[in-house]
């Protein structure tokens, strides 16, 4: 059997933490600031 090697995967991290900085982050913040209660 020929075995993969985990060297294409570096390629995802780039993308996947620009996915996380500019979608989850703010995601999740609004999410908890929906939650909480303040005045601006």
């Amino acid at each position: 059997m020929r075995r993969h090697s985990a060297y294409p995967y570096w390629f995802l991290i780039p993308g996947g933490a620009i996915f996380v900085v500019l979608f989850i982050v703010p995601t999740v913040a609004s999410f908890y600031f929906s939650l909480t209660y303040w005045d601006p």
